[in-house]
């Protein structure tokens, strides 16, 4: 199921493609995943040095749930990796991210973020994700107009 604001349709309907992913997009895909204490990261962005703080504790803490905490280490900026066409980039991760993930963990449901920003320090495409698990929510969809930024929003079953 996908949800989108108002702010997103327009960008979705202008730059969604099939075209392939870019070299520096699929390298993070291509590494993989980690799974550790019923979350899974991306393992580039996964350091051992992590594993010290995951406790129930300290998620809640921090994060409020296991939702919260994969969102916040799985947050990607596109524009990291790529200089051009950052909005057709997105829309092929997104592309790319489903096949990886449906291989990898057939079954096993996720949820996709993807929004967009500008503010003074220009343009910025962030994705990010977290298993989708019962009474965790990192946005509730029945908001996502009232989200200030393009946002674009997956549910993998």
């Amino acid at each position: 199921m996908i949800y989108m604001n108002s702010k997103m349709i327009d960008s979705f309907n202008e730059v969604y493609s099939h075209k392939s992913l870019s070299t520096e997009l699929f390298c993070i895909l291509d590494s993989g995943f980690v799974e550790i204490n019923k979350c899974v990261f991306f393992s580039f962005l996964w350091s051992d040095e992590y594993s010290d703080d995951i406790t129930i504790d300290n998620i809640k803490e921090q994060f409020l749930d296991f939702s919260g905490y994969e969102f916040s280490i799985n947050k990607i900026y596109i524009e990291d990796y790529v200089s051009k066409n950052i909005k057709e980039e997105s829309f092929c991760f997104i592309n790319a991210f489903k096949v990886k993930w449906n291989k990898v963990f057939p079954g096993k449901p996720c949820v996709l973020f993807l929004y967009f920003k500008s503010n003074e320090y220009g343009f910025s495409s962030v994705f990010s994700f977290h298993i989708k698990r019962i009474d965790e929510y990192v946005l509730d969809i029945s908001s996502i107009e009232d989200f200030e930024d393009e946002i674009y929003v997956e549910i993998l079953n």
